[in-house]
């Protein structure tokens, strides 16, 4: 029986800014440095290039997980690469999860080692977010404005809608249509004895 082999297919998008190494087959500690070069090829294209392993189709131990990680964090620089990311196989067994746990730890400084591996990485906002709409709160040693004045406030009414009917003389009667409220004979007002023909306790006129 020979040993385990793997198979690769290399996809480039055309700026040159993502490049994909589908693996198929057993991804062994034996078998895993065959990607090496392709990574570092793959990050040579532009200075923003993306390599993705996708490992999603293969059966990978946790030594090759270990040994490909280390590699891809490196890479001879001293400092670990964030343009490498991994494509695990699902469902995830316990050994791999934790594996994804530990490299999102390592390529993320930001990272929390509780993140849920389920192949999806968690954005985190470092701008602050803006208010809820609502209302607006007044600090205590704040006072709402003072009321204006009654007569101000009619004034201005007055200004802002004037009166489409023009004033009526004070000496004028009623206008026609107007109902009088009913008052006694005691609270009438009296009205002068009228002189002349025709006025009360004159006798009639020949």
């Amino acid at each position: 029986m020979g040993a385990p082999t793997i198979s690769v297919a290399v996809a480039v998008e055309a700026d040159g800014r993502r490049v994909r190494l589908v693996v198929t087959g057993r991804l062994t500690v034996d078998s895993q440095s065959a990607l090496h070069p392709m990574i570092r090829l793959g990050l040579l294209l532009t200075p923003a290039t993306r390599v993705v392993v996708d490992l999603s189709g293969a059966h990978a131990d946790d030594a090759a997980l270990e040994a490909l990680a280390g590699h891809a964090r490196e890479q001879g620089t001293g400092h670990p690469s964030r343009q490498v990311r991994f494509r695990l196989p699902a469902p995830m067994t316990p050994a791999d999860a934790e594996e994804l746990r530990r490299l999102r730890a390592e390529q993320r400084p930001w990272a929390t080692a509780g993140a849920a591996p389920h192949g999806t990485v968690r954005d985190i906002r470092t701008a602050p977010s803006r208010p809820a709409p609502g209302r607006r709160r007044r600090d205590a040693g704040t006072s709402p404005p003072a009321r204006a004045a009654p007569e101000r406030t009619r004034a201005a009414a007055r200004a802002a809608h004037p009166a489409t009917t023009p004033a009526r003389p004070a000496g004028d009667g009623p206008p026609a249509g107007v109902v009088l409220p009913f008052r006694p004979r005691s609270q009438r007002p009296r009205t002068p004895a009228r002189s002349g023909p025709g006025a009360r306790g004159d006798a009639p006129g020949p």
